[in-house]
């Protein structure tokens, strides 16, 4: 098997930095109801109907949305919006609209029409060992009965890179295809396909920055993350970055032991 051979830059400040990050605000917008009323007004909800469930019962999906019959509820208006905001944060449906059912004077009768997300039936895995494929099997969510969502396939293609990421493969890649499983309602069977490609290995470190350390002191550090050396047989000079990062934190380490109580690694990238 060819190898991939990479090279790694480390530069090194001796100086102090201070890091602020920022928090990211995440917005969720919520479906715009289809009732179609001229202006916001006021009415006792009289009843709440449910139309298009299957493996959900009425009863679950009423309490999802959180109304009360009897409740004095503006049309169009907040308490309608949380309501259809839940059921989507519920993550069971792919689909929801409202209608006025009925108009009695004051009195209000909703109902809502849902789409049920499809659960996941067969899933296959191809491109790992059996052995591999069984364990990667048992430690993602994306099982036999799961209810699929966007959300799901992107967190589990993550999973799966990270896993072999942090085992040297880098360019990990992971293919999800889905298709109607005709075999039972509402049921998508999946396939997910991996191509590991070739285990990273290290050709060499270079720094940059190091006046107080030399190139060979500070690679000594990095212990684990070792570079290509012809001869040493028993070390593989393999990329894992989890030892990487720990190298990283005893190279810091091993300049403030020298009195650099500020030293900091500012970059580092893989060519």
């Amino acid at each position: 098997m060819i190898k991939s051979k990479y090279s790694i830059l480390i530069a090194i400040a001796l100086f102090l930095n201070i890091a602020i990050q920022a928090q990211e605000i995440k917005t969720e917008q919520v479906k715009d109801s289809v009732i179609n009323l001229k202006k916001a007004k006021k009415y006792i909800l009289g009843g709440i109907s449910i139309k298009g469930n299957d493996r959900f019962s009425e009863q679950s999906i009423k309490a999802y949305a959180g109304l009360t019959v009897g409740e004095e509820i503006k049309i169009p208006g907040d308490e309608l919006s949380s309501a259809i905001k839940k059921l989507w944060k519920s993550d069971l449906f792919s689909n929801v609209d409202v209608y006025a059912a009925k108009i009695d004077g004051k009195t209000i009768y909703l109902e809502f029409d849902v789409k049920e997300l499809s659960k996941l039936g067969l899933v296959t895995i191809k491109g790992l060992r059996k052995g591999q494929i069984d364990d990667l099997a048992k430690e993602i969510e994306f099982k036999k009965g799961a209810m699929l969502t966007e959300n799901l396939v992107t967190t589990t293609k993550n999973f799966i890179q990270n896993k072999f990421k942090e085992k040297g493969f880098l360019k990990t890649k992971v293919n999800i295809t889905t298709k109607i499983d005709t075999t039972a309602n509402n049921t998508i069977a999946a396939l997910i396909n991996i191509d590991k490609g070739n285990r990273v290995k290290i050709k060499q470190i270079s720094f940059s920055g190091n006046s107080a350390l030399s190139d060979k002191k500070l690679r000594k550090t990095l212990k684990k993350t070792k570079q290509k050396f012809f001869g040493r047989f028993w070390r593989k000079s393999k990329y894992i970055e989890e030892d990487y990062n720990n190298g990283l934190d005893n190279l810091i380490t091993t300049y403030q032991e020298k009195g650099y109580r500020d030293a900091q690694v500012i970059s580092d990238s893989i060519s």
